[in-house]
């Protein structure tokens, strides 16, 4: 049924999985950006240096690389930020567990799913997580690409 509750919010979820896979691939997009025009390399070549590297190789790259080639300040700021907040925030283990979980509806509350994680220290292990923290992810993610992307912008470091 198409306005039923429970699948309101499923595609809800889904919406927002979605969101937070976008946002991310953006972030990391950026990252490699940044590498790339500390470089001074194009596209193509860019892609065979930071094509196998995860986002934390990436940002910690772009961050000596623009320190050493002196680039953009706030650049380098805005990496420093990306790079702090993607550990105390603890963003990339929340992106994995909203991407990779096993999810299934909690039986009492439609505005929350259950989620059965399926790898590294809480393998096995079943939340309870509120539709609500999907959303905040997605828009902590966006928070840290957007001062990026303008700081980079400014500094002619995109492509």
């Amino acid at each position: 049924m198409p306005n039923d509750p429970s699948q309101i919010h499923v595609t809800n979820r889904n919406v927002q999985i979605g969101n937070i896979c976008s946002q991310f691939a953006h972030l990391e997009l950026l990252l490699a950006q940044a590498v790339w025009a500390a470089l001074d390399v194009d596209e193509e070549t860019g892609l065979v240096i930071t094509g196998s590297l995860n986002i934390e190789a990436r940002v910690k790259m772009a961050i000596a690389l623009c320190e050493r080639r002196g680039k953009s300040p706030e650049v380098i700021a805005q990496l420093k930020h990306v790079q702090k907040a993607l550990q105390s925030e603890k963003i990339i283990e929340r992106r994995n567990k909203a991407i990779h979980g096993n999810r299934f509806p909690c039986p009492d509350d439609p505005a929350a799913e259950m989620v059965t994680i399926h790898r590294g220290k809480d393998a096995g292990k079943k939340i309870k997580r509120p539709d609500s923290e999907l959303s905040q992810l997605g828009q902590e993610i966006a928070g840290l690409h957007k001062p990026l992307l303008a700081a980079m912008q400014s500094a002619g470091m995109t492509y």
